[in-house]
């Protein structure tokens, strides 16, 4: 048989590169960089906003000024009421226009924390300057910050009352309309679930499975090539079959990248699931209490809910699935080219075909999706890479997490996968025994499809 000893050549490959220090190295250093990335998007809007300090009390979250000028010059009658402030510890003492001048001076070389605000009318709404001493030391310009959003408010409701508006109405004056377009007969979808379904998802999943499919695709051919150019594989030509080789090669090398990957997502999912109650994170999956207030956040977990709402457990199987059969076509491939040089040198040249097949199939799964953010947008180039067996393996991942692949389209790709990577294993059994012997220069692409043809 032509494959008899491919499964000692697949464990040697397996146990020997999950062993080597490169590997672990990488994967110690890539699961760092994915537990800082959780920790960061975790903590980082947090830290912004100040919020992060306040749950672990190192802010008391008080506005550092201490005494405010107000020189209201609004017109807004009654007149506005700052009086809230005052329990914040601030000191608020009206002036009247012919004391801005002295006042200004005053604040800007006092040694005091202390701020002047002038309300005025304009044409076309109200205008509120703060002023602020001149170092730092004393107030910052995100302390005259806060008070001027809280000041805000309070004008934007007078001006509401002095016009008419009963005071118990404010709150409907300010109510936010959300206008959206959507296809005649079909439900309706969140915009931002849509932008996560349609472009986000695609993106991440073609780099990540790009990474793993191409860089350990190569990883093989590299390894035929070592082995060729160094005499070994006379050695294992006396016991093995070349083509049990190539296929140990590339089975335990794609399980060895499984491996990575499935160490890489646990060890993610544990350290986003720890950190997650603390954070941004626990309220996207709804592992926190939402405050009914925080409409932005409300808006988020419902889109990641409904950008996530079809993904399940037989979805897993089927992106391992579609992770096999594209390491495998990708994989033959790449052993095939790292067969046919005879310097370990000439490799990288041997190997750029299957670079541009690779390149061009990602780039089709991740550049497109950035062309069809609307719902109602059909890109043909996106639809196309579903099929196609250069650029399946990245773009299916997305549509099977998200569920916008029927079950039949994804048992036709995967068809469609399957068969080419039949198809390549036909073509690699046709040539392969007859250059893994070869020495001198390099086989071009048009002499291995003459082999075949003589087979």
């Amino acid at each position: 048989m032509k494959f008899n000893g491919w499964k000692q050549v697949f464990k040697f490959t397996y146990f020997q590169m999950i062993k080597s220090k490169a590997y672990i190295v990488s994967t110690v250093v890539i699961a760092v960089c994915l537990t800082l990335m959780a920790v960061g998007l975790n903590f980082l809007p947090g830290m912004l906003s100040g919020s992060l300090g306040e749950l672990f009390g190192s802010s008391d979250g008080e506005i550092n000024i201490k005494t405010l000028y107000i020189s209201d010059r609004s017109g807004i009658e009654p007149a506005l009421d700052f009086g809230f402030l005052s329990e914040q510890g601030i000191k608020i003492i009206p002036i009247t226009e012919s004391e801005i001048e002295q006042v200004t001076t005053e604040v800007n070389t006092s040694l005091e924390p202390v701020a002047l605000v002038e309300i005025k009318k304009s044409d076309y709404g109200y205008n509120i300057l703060a002023s602020r001493p001149e170092h730092e030391a004393q107030i910052t310009a995100d302390d005259c910050h806060s008070v001027l959003n809280l000041m805000s408010g309070v004008v934007w409701a007078s001006h509401l009352i002095s016009i008419g508006v009963p005071e118990n109405s404010l709150g409907e004056v300010g109510v936010s309309i959300n206008s959206q377009v959507t296809i005649a007969g079909e439900a309706l979808r969140n915009e931002f679930a849509v932008m996560i379904m349609n472009t986000a998802l695609p993106m991440l999943s073609a780099l990540i499975l790009f990474m793993f499919i191409i860089l350990y695709g190569q990883l093989t051919a590299q390894s035929i090539a070592m082995e060729k150019t160094s005499r070994v594989m006379e050695t294992l030509l006396t016991s093995v079959r070349p083509l049990a080789i190539i296929l140990g090669k590339v089975l335990g090398m794609g399980l060895a990248s499984l491996t990575q990957f499935f160490v890489l997502a646990a060890g993610g999912a544990i350290v986003s699931v720890i950190v997650a109650p603390f954070g941004m994170l626990g309220q996207v999956f709804g592992m926190v209490e939402i405050s009914i207030d925080d409409a932005n956040m409300q808006m988020i977990h419902g889109a990641f809910d409904e950008a996530f709402s079809g993904f399940n457990a037989m979805s897993l199987v089927w992106i391992v699935i579609v992770f096999i059969l594209g390491f495998i076509f990708y994989s033959l491939i790449a052993g095939l080219f790292g067969a046919t040089v005879s310097r370990s040198e000439d490799l990288q040249a041997a190997m750029q075909p299957m670079a541009l097949i690779g390149v061009l199939g990602f780039y089709m799964a991740y550049i497109a999706p950035a062309f069809s953010i609307e719902s109602d947008n059909v890109n043909i180039i996106q639809r196309i890479s579903y099929y196609l067996p250069i650029s399946s393996p990245f773009a299916l991942p997305a549509v099977i997490i998200s569920g916008e692949m029927s079950m039949g389209g994804i048992i036709v790709s995967l068809f469609v996968l399957a068969v080419f990577c039949l198809l390549m294993l036909m073509f690699v059994s046709r040539v392969y025994e007859a250059i893994i012997m070869h020495t001198g220069s390099r086989i071009k692409i048009g002499t291995l499809f003459k082999l075949a043809k003589k087979k």
